[in-house]
């Protein structure tokens, strides 16, 4: 197997997930990096920049994926694989995380707080996504098992 056989293999869903994910786990640190540190934005070359934001970044999609994938998903249930699932987190982690992340970033801007706040922004919502669909598992959970007494 060459591969150029497994890149046919593709999707184009499974595209442009890939391609969505690279451009969360990119684009979260290098806006962080543009508001706060714009001369060592404008200062570094794309691939340092491009480290940098991965750098930054991707301690928090870390603990997302392993939230994600502990909180929200069922081997046996969904009748996928341990490595699509583990695709499937990845990608709801890097998608919560960039939103979390945007919108603190929003804030921050609107108040015009410091890095500090910009932190302590990102770690409230970033508790209450968790929160918000750690209940929606708990609703989802308690509905299937109901479901599954009444067959």
């Amino acid at each position: 197997m060459s591969i150029f056989s497994e890149i046919e293999k593709i999707t184009k869903e499974t595209f442009l997930l890939i391609f969505l994910d690279i451009l969360f786990l990119i684009s979260p640190g290098a806006i962080v990096i543009f508001y706060f540190y714009r001369d060592i934005f404008i200062s570094l070359d794309t691939l340092k920049l491009v480290f940098l934001d991965i750098a930054i970044i991707s301690p928090i999609v870390s603990i997302n994926t392993f939230l994600s994938y502990g909180l929200f998903y069922k081997v046996d249930e969904d009748k996928k694989t341990g490595d699509e699932l583990l695709f499937i987190a990845v990608t709801n982690s890097l998608l919560i995380t960039s939103v979390v992340s945007y919108t603190s970033l929003a804030i921050t801007h609107v108040f015009k707080s410091s890095l500090n706040d910009f932190l302590l922004y990102f770690a409230i919502f970033e508790m209450v996504f968790f929160l918000i669909f750690l209940l929606i598992n708990l609703k989802v959970n308690k509905v299937k098992k109901i479901k599954n007494t009444i067959k």
